[in-house]
């Protein structure tokens, strides 16, 4: 990475974390949770900031959709998030931590429906992985490889979002909150190699932003609200057990962040700025 480059990474960290931090604990506070979708928004706005400070030239901010979209990616994008939540859903039935709901039947449309929907709402994803993946994982990929920045950039990822975590979960009580929020941080982290392997196989950051989309839909209708602490889904039970981000998340994602991270140490695996 040109050192030019590496300042404006710097600042574009600094500035997403102050805004990000800021908004969370304003809004969190005011309890206008609805208004976290302004918090998302921060780091595709900050990225396209620093990418017109730097090079002055509106092109620069198209170069993440300009890659050619391949068939490998388009399947992964579905086939990842929907492998995971599947293995919850599975794994609380057999452990007797869920129960199927007496509407499966007319709630499967719907979670077809969701899956549909995300490809045209891949624009609401896209307001987080222009940034992430876009933006710092190139950046970080040239600098540090592509599994150094894979774990940087999900380190990164996880702690944007901890004061949101925190102060959602403080409904809870405060340690049950410190513990939903370090589970939550954790699978964030791991789903992350995901997000770097989908983006290193097309290197365009719209599959990034439909799988987004996807996983935060997909997996509230199958599995339940986890952050509202709600079993509204096809499988009821406790949440904070069986919901994809919370402890069977973890596992889950754990094994196939392991999975991930020999794929992404392959010589041929690698993102261009």
């Amino acid at each position: 990475m040109k050192p030019n480059s590496s300042v404006f990474t710097q600042w574009y960290l600094a500035v997403t974390f102050f805004l990000g931090y800021f908004l969370s604990i304003l809004f969190l506070i005011e309890k206008a949770v609805g208004a976290l979708v302004f918090v998302m928004a921060v780091p595709c706005l900050t990225a396209a900031v620093m990418l017109l400070a730097e090079h002055r030239s509106i092109k620069f901010l198209f170069a993440p959709f300009t890659k050619k979209i391949t068939g490998m990616g388009i399947a992964f994008t579905f086939v990842y998030p929907l492998a995971i939540i599947l293995v919850c859903a599975a794994l609380a039935l057999v452990t007797k931590q869920g129960t199927l709901s007496s509407n499966w039947t007319t709630e499967l449309p719907q979670v077809l429906l969701l899956i549909l929907l995300s490809i045209p709402s891949f624009f609401l994803g896209l307001l987080e992985e222009y940034g992430w993946r876009g933006y710092l994982l190139p950046r970080w990929t040239e600098q540090y490889g592509l599994p150094g920045a894979t774990w940087r950039v999900g380190l990164i990822w996880s702690l944007y979002h901890l004061p949101a975590l925190l102060l959602i979960n403080l409904q809870f009580g405060l340690w049950s909150a410190l513990l939903y929020t370090l589970i939550q941080a954790i699978t964030m982290f791991l789903f992350n190699f995901g997000f770097s392997y989908l983006y290193a196989l097309s290197q365009n950051v719209i599959l990034p932003s439909v799988m987004h989309i996807l996983w935060n839909n997909v997996n509230v209708k199958v599995l339940g609200d986890s952050y509202r602490s709600i079993s509204n889904g096809m499988i009821l039970g406790n949440v904070h057990i069986i919901n994809g981000e919370s402890l069977f998340g973890l596992i889950i994602t754990a094994l196939f962040a392991v999975l991930l991270w020999s794929r992404l140490r392959k010589p041929s695996m690698c993102i261009s700025v």
